[in-house]
C-alpha cells in the first residue's frame, strides 16, 4: 500500500514493484526499515542495484549483518535493535516494533561484554 511518504509491501512482487516504481520517480536511494524481514530486505537491496540505486536501511527485523552481507549501502541510525543481538536469554523479553520504551528495555538487557 503506497503512503504519501512510504509504501508497505509484504512480498517480493511488491517490493521490486515498489523500487521499480521510486526508480522511476528519480529517487536517490531507496530506504528499508526495522520491520522488512531478510528476504524483502534481499529483494530491495538485489533490484534498487540493479537500477544503480544505492539503499540504506533503519534494519531492525533484518540484522545489521544480514544487510551488510546482502549489500546495503548504508546503515541508518547507530543502535543494533535486531533482538538477535541480545543474549539467547533475554530475547524473550523483546519485542518488535521498536519504540522509546523498547529501545530503553534493549539497553538495559545488553552490555559491551554481550557483543557477538
Amino acid at each position: 500500500m503506497r503512503h504519501a511518504i512510504y509504501a508497505t509491501t509484504t512480498d517480493e512482487r511488491q517490493v521490486r514493484e515498489e523500487v521499480a516504481w521510486q526508480a522511476q520517480a528519480g529517487v536517490d536511494f531507496i530506504k528499508v526499515y526495522q520491520d522488512l524481514p531478510p528476504p524483502l530486505v534481499r529483494a530491495a537491496i538485489d533490484e534498487a542495484h540493479r537500477r544503480g540505486i544505492r539503499v540504506i536501511g533503519h534494519v531492525q527485523a533484518t540484522t545489521w549483518t544480514e544487510a551488510a552481507r546482502m549489500g546495503i549501502d548504508f546503515i541508518a541510525h547507530a543502535a543494533p535493535w535486531a533482538s538477535e543481538y541480545l543474549p539467547a536469554a533475554a530475547r524473550a523479553a523483546y519485542r518488535l516494533p521498536l519504540c522509546a520504551k523498547c529501545s530503553r528495555r534493549w539497553w538495559s538487557i545488553t552490555s559491551p561484554s554481550t557483543r557477538r
